[in-house]
């Protein structure tokens, strides 16, 4: 239950930040097509991953709500340790010697 908890809050933490860089990306100028469909993609999966896992938890089916639970939590934190991996090794100024 504690595993499934950690992922909800991932899941939750994710979904937060991908609505507000959506919304800041809505407000900046006219987004092209793609656009839309790349964040629906990214959304749908995380509202899957929250609600699927929450509707197999009140289902009993305890093992499968962690697996839905963690599929989205996974794909997020290896995303934001790749993000931190760039932020700690990007260098300002380009590759000048």
């Amino acid at each position: 239950m504690t595993i499934l908890r950690i992922c909800w809050t991932i899941d939750g933490i994710t979904l937060l930040v991908a609505l507000y860089v959506f919304f800041d990306g809505l407000a900046t100028d006219t987004p092209e097509y793609g656009f839309y469909i790349g964040w629906f993609a990214l959304l749908s999966l995380l509202m899957a991953g929250l609600l699927g896992s929450y509707w197999l938890l009140n289902h009993d089916h305890p093992r499968w709500a962690i697996l839905v639970a963690s599929v989205p939590a996974i794909l997020a934190t290896l995303a934001g340790l790749w993000m931190l991996l760039l932020l700690l090794l990007y260098k300002q100024g380009g590759n000048s010697k």
